[in-house]
């Protein structure tokens, strides 16, 4: 299999930007009791197809190979097509729609449900954040308990 580098979706938050930032990090709205809108998935399958680097009879073939079941061009087709409202994409099939196509499709399911999508690099970061904070708790807290001990107190304190 012929691996490709991914390039970001140019809709996903740059992390680091968002840290620069002054709180203007978008927060999704509230989901509501609709359903899943079916042609809003059609149409970003539609798209991650159309943004690929393959052929869809290659992305068949991967989506196949990791699904572990056989995946055709007229299914991709019928997955796509707005017109065929039966033809839903099965829920197995979306991890690996995700690894061949990238994350356009989870993500118009999690807005939908009032979430957010966030990749393994940004959690990687938002773990580093945590981290910093306990780090940075820790610290307060054995500079309370230095401060405790009558012979350790700093001058000033």
């Amino acid at each position: 299999m012929t691996r490709r580098r991914k390039k970001p979706d140019p809709n996903q938050i740059d992390f680091f930007a968002a840290l620069e930032s002054k709180g203007d990090v978008q927060v999704p709205p509230e989901p509501t009791r609709a359903p899943i809108n079916a042609n809003k998935i059609k149409l970003a399958i539609s798209q991650a197809i159309k943004h690929s680097h393959f052929e869809r009879a290659e992305i068949c073939r991967q989506i196949s190979e990791l699904a572990g079941r056989t995946v055709t061009a007229a299914m991709l087709n019928a997955y796509t097509s707005q017109a065929r409202t039966t033809h839903q994409v099965p829920s197995d099939l979306l991890a690996p729609m995700t690894i061949v196509l990238g994350p356009t499709i989870l993500k118009v399911i999690a807005e939908d449900s009032g979430c957010t999508l966030a990749e393994r690099r940004e959690m990687q970061l938002a773990r580093i954040g945590q981290f910093y904070i306990i780090h940075q708790k820790a610290g307060e807290q054995i500079e309370a308990a230095i401060n405790d001990l009558p012979l350790m107190r700093r001058a000033g304190a």
